[in-house]
């Protein structure tokens, strides 16, 4: 079975790579990025069957994953009384 591929290109692909930091596309196989680079050098990483999405210019960060938490959030609210199912 073959891993499910993307490209995704015609956005701003801010990298945050110094040597890099704009680039064409993405490729993505399997959920992971294999490469960030121009549209070609991505096309040949993928090989033929892969689907293409086209950002539409929209802006694309591959790689940021948000994960963080406030704890000390949690602990004031886990500590006081829950009355959303009070009437």
């Amino acid at each position: 079975m073959t891993e499910h591929s993307q490209l995704y290109f015609n956005g701003v692909i801010r990298t945050l790579d110094k040597s890099a930091p704009l680039v064409e596309a993405v490729a993505v196989r399997g959920g992971q990025i294999l490469a960030a680079g121009t549209n070609k050098a991505c096309e040949t990483i993928l090989g033929k069957s892969y689907e293409p999405v086209d950002l539409q210019g929209c802006a694309m960060l591959p790689g940021f994953i948000d994960t963080h938490l406030h704890p000390v959030l949690l602990i004031f609210y886990r500590l006081n009384c829950d009355l959303g199912a009070a009437r």
